[in-house]
């Protein structure tokens, strides 16, 4: 059978309407009907939901009272004998409401507040709702037969409709409202520091003032008056405190304080400021100064320049701050010393430090304008109004700070630093802080680098023509060529090559490079290593003829020879066996027949002048032999016949491969041999007159 537990809500109007849930067990889908006071409802007037909860909507009633809701499972069902099941809910009068109070409410950002409501006949035990303008229905609390508490719901504002009843789909409307008016609140309070003698300005920062508001602002124990500037905006000036130290701080609005959490102020000491770096700057003024003092953090600080507008000025830290010098009063040329003092939150300094305005600096030229990347060059900037001053430096390209030299108020002194190939602007400081900004131009040029010297030797009588070959060799226009200590004046430069002419010098090794004494761009490392040595001289060649194909190994006697000799015939040139320093083996390249000089160079280029000749020859042909058969003990004359015999120192006949035999020169037709033993064989005879 059909059990009724429980009817939610159990109160409703005459009017009726108010949807109720009726919970309890065995509801049958197909045959559950519903009935009130007795009177079986239709079945738009209720919907089962599930065999614990059917949903009804509660007719008109004619008087008040409790009233019996049934639920029956009918006839066909499974419990169509068992009897139905009943719960009590109470028609009651609807609520009549008359007024509201208050009327007007300063509502929270973020909550409501609460109204009470005055009606009559308010039934104790009995769940009533309110709902203001749009908001949700909210549950009122029963005070007295004529009162309810309702508690606004949060984000409302202005004037909102109030309506009142049983539950929450039997709310009436009433006809009242109540205005709601934003509550004060403080978003941000500063500054929080002041100065132990009071007298700065401490700004409240908010919404929803009202001019019709009273507003106290409270430091520790001591109340000051607000003032109100705008709707968002209150000041509330610092009163004097004798110690330093932390105070609570909070603002009465009417008499109802409102604070951020954790806000405190705290006085400190009055700043003091004891020096500022750099002491002066051009009187056109926007020189970053650094100020040295105490007490000088704060959320806001400023300099104090004599007759000058403040300066904004950032803390650093409690005992410095900066900010940057404003023109000169006395105008863009002008100049002199003022007093300077700052101030931290309206806190002004107890102590002043002098700053002196000077006439700007200019840079009019350089000298050298170009020097090696490598850097180092001694640089003089010619200009105007150069202050001796231990800060006076050189900047390079807008980055580089190099410490200069004063020389005058006219020119001081730098050294290069090292940098990357190109141009780069050099400008000048005697505070360390301000540059001049004249664009003078410094050029850096590539470093020399050399390759190699060709020749890499010469005779210590000097005079041979040297190549030296690399990079960047033509940029310099003051290029010297040096050998050991000795330097010489290159015959001519490219950008490739630099030419010059040895000195005379000491026999036995030295460096050769190339060096710019101005732009002090040497070749450093790259320095090449040279030989000076003595030089060579030939006495004779052997044998001094030979055949017109070349090949005839010939002997060069004389003096001086080094590894890697050249022999020179005539204009060809063959490369020379160093045999000992007194002898060179060199081959005769082929040539036509003619008697040509010989010459021997130990560097390739310089060559000695002996007058030696060598001959070229054509090669001799023999024609017969007579006798052509001889004994095998040998010592038979053998007369060679043909052409083209030389007579040479060195005659000899070669019998097949035996060993060579002294020969005789008859003609330039005729030789004549001994013939050595042999075992008996056919044999070839040849001979050579060198």
């Amino acid at each position: 059978a059909a059990v009724v537990d429980a009817v939610t809500p159990a109160v409703g109007s005459l009017e009726g309407g108010a949807l109720l849930q009726v919970t309890g067990s065995d509801f049958s889908e197909e045959h559950a009907v519903v009935s009130v006071a007795g009177v079986l409802l239709n079945a738009s007037a209720s919907r089962w939901v599930s065999s614990t909860l059917i949903l009804v909507r509660a007719p008109p009633a004619v008087t008040p009272g409790l009233v019996q809701i049934e639920v029956t499972n009918a006839p066909g069902s499974a419990n169509q004998k068992q009897p139905g099941s009943s719960e009590a809910f109470r028609y009651a009068v609807p609520v009549s409401v008359t007024s509201v109070v208050p009327s007007s409410l300063d509502v929270a950002i973020g909550g409501g507040g609460v109204v009470t409501i005055i009606g009559e006949r308010f039934l104790a035990g009995v769940d009533y709702a309110c709902r203001f303008g749009g908001g949700p229905a909210v549950a009122a609390v029963f005070l007295a037969d004529t009162k309810l508490r309702c508690m606004v719901a949060p984000g409302l504002s202005g004037n909102v409709s109030i309506d009142v009843g049983y539950n929450n789909d039997t709310l009436s409307a009433t006809g009242l409202a109540v205005t709601l008016e934003p509550a004060a609140v403080v978003d941000a309070v500063y500054p929080l520091v002041g100065g132990t003698a009071g007298g700065g300005t401490l700004t409240v920062q908010g919404r929803n003032f009202r001019w019709d508001m009273d507003a106290t602002c409270v430091f520790g124990d001591v109340e000051t008056d607000a003032k109100l500037v705008s709707n968002n905006t209150l000041t509330c000036g610092v009163p004097y405190t004798r110690l330093p130290g932390v105070v609570s701080f909070a603002v009465l609005i009417s008499d109802v304080e409102i604070r951020q959490p954790d806000v405190a102020f705290s006085y400190v000491p009055q700043p003091g400021i004891s020096g500022v770096s750099p002491e002066f700057g051009p009187a056109s003024g926007n020189t970053l100064v650094t100020v040295f003092g105490r007490h000088l953090m704060g959320l806001y600080a400023a300099c104090l320049f004599t007759d000058s507008p403040p300066v904004p000025a950032e803390p650093l830290s409690s005992s410095s701050l900066r900010c940057v010098t404003p023109p000169s009063p006395s105008g863009p040329e002008g100049g002199g010393q003022i007093a300077l003092s700052v101030s931290i939150e309206d806190r002004l300094s107890s102590t002043q430090v002098g700053f002196s305005y000077r006439p700007a600096l200019h840079v009019h030229s350089l000298a050298p304008s170009a020097g090696t990347v490598d850097g180092g060059t001694m640089l003089t900037v010619f200009g105007e109004a150069f202050l001796r001053s231990e800060k006076i430096g050189c900047r390079f390209g807008g980055v580089m700070v190099i410490a200069g030299e004063w020389v005058s108020d006219s020119s001081i002194r730098c050294r290069t630093p090292d940098s990357d190939p190109g141009n780069r602007t050099v400008e000048v400081t005697s505070n360390g802080a301000d540059f001049t900004n004249d664009g003078r131009v410094f050029a850096y040029l590539p470093r020399v680098a050399l390759r190699e010297v060709v020749p890499s030797s010469a005779p210590v009588s000097g005079g041979t023509r040297v190549t030296f070959t690399g990079d960047n060799l033509g940029i310099y226009s003051d290029l010297t060529c040096r050998f050991g200590s000795s330097i010489l004046d290159p015959v001519s430069v490219s950008d490739s090559e630099v030419v010059c002419v040895t000195p005379s010098g000491r026999a036995g090794a030295a460096v050769a490079k190339v060096i710019s004494f101005a732009h002090e761009a040497t070749s450093g490392e790259m320095a090449l290593p040279f030989l000076f040595y003595p030089a060579p001289l030939l006495a004779a060649v052997e044998p001094s003829f030979g055949a017109v194909g070349g090949g005839t190994p010939v002997t060069f006697s004389g003096l001086n020879f080094l590894d890697g000799a050249l022999c020179k015939f005539g204009r060809r040139v063959s490369s020379g066996i160093l045999v000992s320093s007194s002898a060179i083996l060199c081959y005769p390249p082929a040539a036509a027949a003619s008697e040509v000089s010989v010459e021997v160079s130990n560097n390739g280029q310089d060559y000695t002048e002996s007058s030696t000749t060598f001959l070229y020859i054509q090669p001799a042909e023999i024609t017969s032999l007579d006798p052509s058969v001889g004994p095998g003990a040998g010592g038979s004359l053998v007369t060679v016949s043909g052409s083209g015999f030389v007579r040479g120192k060195r005659l000899q006949c070669r019998f097949g491969s035996s060993r060579p035999t002294e020969a005789r020169w008859v003609s330039e037709a005729e030789v004549r041999c001994i013939a050595p033993a042999s075992p008996p064989a056919n044999v070839t005879l040849s001979g050579t007159f060198n």
